[in-house]
C-alpha cells in the first residue's frame, strides 16, 4: 500500500470516527480511485454511505474481492432483511429493489450491478447449502471479476451525472442573516516543539459526560459513563458503546448515539448514570414516522425533551428534530421536525432558555457549500448564520455557555482537518472569535463547565485524546487525563 493511500485511509478512518460521513466518504472514493481492489476502503466507505443502494454495491465488492469476509456477507445479509421488512416495491432480486437499483447506476447500469448481486447472492447461497460448492463460487467471482471493469466505468458516469446536476437553489436570504465579522481567526504562534504533561486541575468539581475507552474496531464507538474532575476516575453506564454523549440537567441520565453493526445505522439510546433503565429513544417515533440513522442526541435546558439529527424517509439529507418526553394527548404527535430545508445537519444544542438552538449547517447543494454554525429560533423558524466561511473552516461540536450568551466550538482549517482548534464567540454573533485552545495537535468537543468559568476539551498533543481544562480567568491549561485510551466529551455537571 502506498504512502498516499496509508494516508488517506487514516484521514478518513479519523473523519468516520468523528461523524463527519460525508467528507469521510469523499476520502475513501478517493482511496477507490486510486486503488480499485482495496477491500478496506470499500468496507469503510459502506459504513458512511447514507443510499443504501450504493451500500449494498460496496460491501458486494468487498465481497467479491475477500468472499470469506463474514462480516461483510452478515451486514449485507441483515440490510436485504430488513428491506424485505420495510420496503413495499417491486423487487428485481430478493432484498434488492428496482428502484434502489435504478438510483444507483442508472437504467443500463442497474443491469450490470443486478448481474453482480445475483453472482454474489448464487456464490453465497451455494456456500452456505454444500461444502463441495467451492467450483460455483470460483466460476461467480470470476465473472464478477469480469465485470467489475464495466461497473467501475458505470460508477464513474453515475457520480459524473451527480456532479453535473444543478441543485434545486435554496433562498437563505429569507431566512439567514448573515451576522458581520467573518470568520477569522488569527494567526497560530508558533507550535512548541515537544509537548509535556501539564498539571492536573485544582478546585474544580463536578463530573464531565464522557465517551472513552481503546478504539478497537475503529469506528469510533467508545463505553459511555463519567469522569470525575476532581479524581480524573471514570465510571461506565451500562454495557453498550456510544458516542455524542449528553447529560439530563439533572445529572442522572445519559443520551447518546449507539452504533447497529448488523445494519451498519445507528439509534439513540438513553440510560440512567449507574446504567439501569436503557431505553432505545426510537420506540417513542417508530409508530409516527420513518427515520434513518438518528445521531447527536442532546437533552433540552429542562430535561422534558431530546433535540437529534436524522434523516427522514425520501430525503438526502438529515434534518432537525425535537423528541418530547413527555406524555402527550393522542392527537399531538411528541416528535417535531425543526429543519426542512435542503441543508444537511448536525449536532444540535438547545440553549440554556430553551428558545434556540446552534447547530451545525452544510449546504450541501450548494456550489458553496461547507460546515458552518447558525443559530436557530424555535418559535419562529429564523436561521442565524453564527459563522460564514463555508469550506474553508469545518466547525464542530457547539455547546452553549450556561448564560446562552457564548457558543465554544472546534474549527479546522480545510487545509488541515485534522488539527481543529478550540474557539468562543458571543452567541448574538458580534464580535471575533476567542481562541481558547491552539496546537500542532487536534483538539475537539469543548464544553463550559457549569459555572461558565471553565472549558474541558480533547486533545491528542501526547498521541491519544486526553482531557485538558481551560481557566478563562487566569488563561491556564491543566490536564485531567493522561492514559493509553481515548476520552471524547460531551458535556459537564
Amino acid at each position: 500500500m502506498s504512502t498516499q493511500i496509508k494516508e488517506l485511509m487514516q484521514d478518513g478512518i479519523e473523519k468516520a470516527r468523528l461523524g463527519e460521513r460525508a467528507e469521510a466518504r469523499e476520502v475513501f472514493e478517493q482511496v477507490i480511485a486510486l486503488d480499485d481492489k482495496n477491500e478496506k476502503a470499500w468496507f469503510w466507505l459502506a459504513s458512511v454511505l447514507d443510499d443504501e443502494a450504493r451500500k449494498k454495491v460496496a460491501l458486494s465488492t468487498v465481497l467479491m474481492l475477500n468472499p470469506d469476509n463474514e462480516r461483510a456477507k452478515k451486514i449485507l445479509d441483515s440490510l436485504e432483511a430488513r428491506d424485505r421488512e420495510l420496503q413495499e416495491r417491486d423487487e428485481i432480486i430478493p432484498g434488492v429493489s428496482r428502484r434502489a437499483l435504478t438510483l444507483m447506476v442508472g437504467g443500463g447500469g442497474a443491469i450490470i450491478v443486478g448481474v453482480i448481486a445475483i453472482f454474489i447472492i448464487i456464490t453465497l447461497n451455494n456456500a452456505r447449502i454444500a461444502g463441495d460448492a467451492q467450483a460455483t463460487v470460483q466460476v461467480a467471482t470470476q465473472a464478477v471479476l469480469d465485470a467489475q471493469a464495466s461497473q467501475t466505468a458505470v460508477m464513474a458516469a453515475f457520480n459524473a451525472t451527480l456532479a453535473a446536476t444543478t441543485p434545486t437553489p435554496v433562498d437563505l436570504q429569507a431566512v439567514v442573516r448573515t451576522l458581520p465579522p467573518t470568520f477569522t481567526p488569527t494567526a497560530p504562534p508558533s507550535p512548541t516543539p515537544a509537548p509535556e504533561i501539564l498539571p492536573p486541575p485544582t478546585g474544580i468539581s463536578g463530573n464531565l459526560t464522557v465517551w472513552s475507552g481503546r478504539d478497537f474496531d475503529v469506528n469510533g464507538y467508545l463505553p459511555v459513563g463519567i469522569i470525575s474532575v476532581s479524581t480524573g476516575a471514570f465510571q461506565r453506564a451500562g454495557e453498550q458503546e456510544g458516542r455524542d454523549v449528553a447529560v439530563s440537567p439533572d445529572g442522572s441520565r445519559l443520551v447518546y448515539t449507539r452504533f447497529q453493526p448488523a445494519v451498519f445505522d445507528t439509534l439513540i439510546e438513553a440510560i440512567n448514570v449507574n446504567g439501569t433503565n436503557p431505553e432505545s429513544l426510537g420506540d417513542r417515533w417508530i409508530d409516527l414516522q420513518t427515520l434513518f440513522s438518528p445521531r447527536h442526541p442532546s437533552y433540552s435546558a429542562s430535561g422534558d425533551a431530546i433535540i437529534f439529527v436524522a434523516r427522514p424517509d425520501g430525503s438526502l439529507t438529515e434534518q432537525i428534530f425535537l423528541l418530547s418526553l413527555l406524555e402527550t394527548p393522542p392527537d399531538v404527535s411528541p416528535l417535531r421536525q425543526i429543519s426542512t430545508d435542503a441543508a444537511t445537519y448536525t449536532q444540535p444544542v438547545i440553549s440554556p432558555d430553551g428558545t434556540k438552538v446552534v447547530a451545525v449547517r452544510d449546504d450541501v447543494n450548494s456550489a458553496d457549500a461547507g460546515a458552518d454554525l447558525v443559530i436557530i429560533d424555535l418559535a419562529t423558524g429564523f436561521v442565524t448564520a453564527l459563522t460564514n466561511d463555508r469550506a474553508a473552516f469545518v466547525e464542530s461540536s457547539p455547546q452553549w455557555s450556561p448564560d446562552g450568551a457564548q457558543i465554544v466550538f472546534a474549527a479546522a482549517p480545510q487545509s488541515a482537518p485534522n488539527n481543529a482548534d478550540i474557539f468562543v464567540r458571543f452567541s448574538n454573533g458580534g464580535g471575533a472569535p476567542t481562541i481558547v485552545a491552539r496546537d500542532p495537535s487536534n483538539e475537539v468537543t469543548p464544553v463550559f463547565s457549569p459555572d461558565g468559568r471553565h472549558i474541558a476539551y480533547a486533545s491528542n498533543r501526547l498521541g491519544n485524546y486526553d482531557i485538558y481544562i481551560f481557566d478563562q480567568t487566569t488563561a491556564t491549561i491543566s490536564q485531567l487525563t493522561n492514559t493509553v485510551e481515548d476520552e471524547y466529551i460531551g458535556g459537564w455537571r
